[in-house]
């Protein structure tokens, strides 16, 4: 008897990491999506809770994010979404406690932060990302833009685009990954960088809405 099993196309929850500035809809569009729950690094759905219907933890804390998904592993109620918002905040923190840390152990106040240290950082994102995706849930992580600057030397320095604030590794681990802008006109506007589901456009205006017309509910 063989080990492997024929492949199928199996219903899965959506998994997506969007990144974009203030303004372009991130956590409105999350908040549409069924039955969330919320861990706010900056309190930003804290305005919306006359609007949604959902729940909410307010940190940042590496630790406090670990225990609220092992919540969830063991029981995640009638939750449907769980959105990280944002992980920029996160990744900040694990930087801050890496480097507290290293000055202690090296007594040394003037730390930085080595490449060395990328390894413990990266092990920690990728602990609560493996968390993450093992949920049963839609999963939508958000992350700030900063701008992305050319290495070629002829054009040093010059901006090129725009990429997530946060663990260089992170999109690669998500089946959909965003880009979002707002456009001249107003509208919000979904670049789509990555999409395993196969389902989405090239770039589409970003909505719930929209994301239902191509992903279903």
């Amino acid at each position: 008897m063989s080990l492997f099993e024929k492949a199928a196309n199996k219903g899965t929850r959506l998994k997506m990491y969007i990144y974009g500035d203030t303004g372009t809809g991130k956590t409105v569009t999350s908040l549409h999506f069924p039955n969330p729950a919320i861990i706010d690094t900056e309190r930003g759905s804290e305005h919306y809770g006359d609007k949604f219907k959902f729940h909410r933890l307010d940190t940042s804390e590496p630790k406090g994010i670990n225990q609220a998904l092992d919540e969830l592993l063991k029981d995640p109620v009638n939750f449907k979404t769980l959105i990280i918002d944002s992980f920029s905040n996160v990744w900040d923190k694990i930087q801050d406690i890496q480097l507290s840390r290293m000055k202690v152990k090296t007594g040394n106040p003037g730390y930085v932060i080595q490449p060395i240290d990328y390894k413990t950082m990266n092990a920690e994102v990728r602990g609560i990302v493996h968390k993450l995706l093992a949920l049963d849930l839609n999963i939508i992580v958000t992350a700030k833009s900063k701008l992305l600057y050319s290495t070629d030397k002829s054009e040093f320095m010059q901006v090129i685009g725009t990429q997530p604030d946060g663990p260089k590794g992170l999109p690669y681990m998500f089946d959909t990954v965003l880009e979002l802008i707002k456009a001249d006109d107003g509208t919000r506007k979904a670049i789509t960088h990555k999409d395993r589901t196969n389902s989405l456009p090239p770039e589409f205006e970003f909505n719930y809405q929209e994301m239902v017309k191509y992903l279903g509910i």
